[in-house]
């Protein structure tokens, strides 16, 4: 196969994977008493993840195509598939989050000293 076709190939199979696991990890709107994912939750992202990677650089491969590049591309898409819009319960869980974490902790006790 020619080296170009290859890389393009490679970059086409890396996109369509990508997408697919991005689809696949979307999360869903959780209470906001459940903000924490659970440690079973984190085992199958990992584990989709894990068998993501590894299939599509099985295919690419038995293609022979650039197995390196097909990852890095899936990883890249399913990171940033497209810009996104932020509406304002996103807005309301970067607060909820934001006030939760240990550096808002810190600050306000020492504001409050």
């Amino acid at each position: 196969m020619l080296p170009l076709l290859a890389v393009v190939a490679s970059g086409l199979l890396g996109c369509g994977a990508g997408v697919g696991l991005h689809v696949l990890l979307r999360e869903k709107r959780l209470p906001r008493s459940l903000l924490l994912r659970t440690t079973l939750q984190a085992r199958l992202r990992a584990a989709c993840i894990l068998v993501a990677a590894t299939g599509c650089f099985a295919v690419a491969q038995a293609a022979n195509l650039e197995p390196l590049l097909a990852c890095v591309t899936m990883g890249l898409y399913a990171v940033n598939p497209r810009e996104r819009k932020y509406t304002e319960g996103d807005r309301e869980e970067l607060e909820v989050r934001t006030a939760l974490s240990p550096a808002a902790w810190r600050q306000s006790s020492r504001v409050s000293s």
